[in-house]
């Protein structure tokens, strides 16, 4: 929920920039003024993203460590990156030879094997990718995708873009 007001926060940024522009009434101190209080909201935001991330995190463990358990879907809110090409090739953390082409992902705590959904937020588009790999191992990042999938989602020009991922199943072994 707090990664939505993030962007509901630069959106309106952005959307009272462009009518400034257009209307004529640009103050420059103005906007740096708003931009300064925006980014002291986005900043304690964060901080909170970040809190409620480790939290999902302990929970996710727990889920995994109980037998016989039925799985909530758990839903995460995070900003997505696409693998580079130059992994072509190259063999992912379980072993599996990355293709760009395949719908395959990269996230530090899901079991190999997991199904997501990934929605862009940004588009409302969305894409069903498998767990191979881990990563990403840049800050702010909380998932990377192949290029394929950044395709299917239109996130290939800019490279980044905020998701909500949705676990739809679990592998056999994690499930029982």
């Amino acid at each position: 929920m707090k990664i939505r007001t993030i962007f509901a926060i630069f959106g309106t940024a952005i959307v009272i920039f462009s009518a400034s522009v257009i209307v004529g009434s640009f103050d420059k101190r103005e906007l740096r003024r708003g931009i300064s209080s925006n980014a002291k909201e986005i900043s304690g935001l964060l901080a909170r993203v970040t809190e409620v991330e480790r939290s999902i995190s302990r929970t996710i463990d727990s889920i995994y460590q109980i037998e016989n358990a039925t799985v909530a879907r758990e839903v995460v809110y995070t900003v997505a990156s696409f693998y580079a090409e130059e992994f072509a090739g190259l063999p992912t953390s379980s072993l599996e030879i990355f293709n760009p082409d395949e719908m395959t992902t990269a996230h530090p705590r899901f079991p190999f094997g997991t199904i997501l959904i990934i929605e862009n937020l940004r588009n409302g588009r969305a894409t069903v990718v498998r767990v191979n790999d881990r990563g990403p191992f840049v800050d702010g990042r909380g998932i990377d995708i192949s290029r394929a999938a950044a395709e299917s989602i239109g996130m290939t020009i800019d490279g980044l873009a905020p998701v909500r991922i949705t676990v739809f199943h679990l592998p056999r072994e994690i499930e029982r």
